[in-house]
């Protein structure tokens, strides 16, 4: 059910624009016949109805959040004179 809400959810330019690009480039591989067209066109389409990118623009890759973790720091002081330096 959370896949096809997340078909039909969500349609942004970008989306649209991946979903345009393999139709037309499975039309092309349909005149054409050359696998690379048929291997790009499924990309785009595949991109387009899962709306998974490359990289996280879509929210497909999580990191941890630093809230969790607390870093104390412990300050000494250090007593020197000039002739230390």
């Amino acid at each position: 059910m959370k896949l096809i809400k997340n078909l039909f959810s969500g349609w942004t330019p970008d989306r649209f624009l991946r979903l345009a690009l393999g139709i037309i480039i499975g039309i092309i591989y349909v005149f054409d016949g050359q696998a690379v067209y048929l291997l790009f066109a499924v990309f785009l389409l595949v991109q387009a109805f899962l709306n998974m990118g490359c990289g996280c623009a879509t929210s497909n890759c999580t990191t941890a959040s630093g809230k969790d973790k607390k870093t104390e720091y412990e300050f000494e002081k250090i007593k020197t004179t000039k002739t230390d330096v």
